[in-house]
């Protein structure tokens, strides 16, 4: 996260790549689960729209997102009108 990211080790084709940005790594997360994996891709999508509008801070709006949906998720377990 920011400029001090940190690198990634992604197991690709057999061969090992080692990446520091959220755009690469979102696209790297596959999830068995198809409820999770639905999370995992919206993710990739705001990782990847991030990138094309603004070439950087991925990582940052992939962490915005997540708590966004987060907390979006425990105000309608609570009641809240989804709609």
């Amino acid at each position: 996260l920011g400029p001090r990211g940190r690198n990634v080790v992604l197991d690709e084709y057999g061969t090992p790549k080692v990446v520091n940005d959220g755009v690469t790594i979102a696209r790297a997360i596959e999830l068995p689960d198809a409820m999770e994996n639905a999370g995992a891709s919206l993710i990739r999508e705001v990782a990847s729209k991030t990138n094309d509008s603004a070439g950087d801070g991925t990582t940052t709006a992939s962490v915005l997102a997540r708590e966004i949906i987060k907390l979006g998720l425990l105000s309608v377990t609570s009641g809240a009108n989804p709609v």
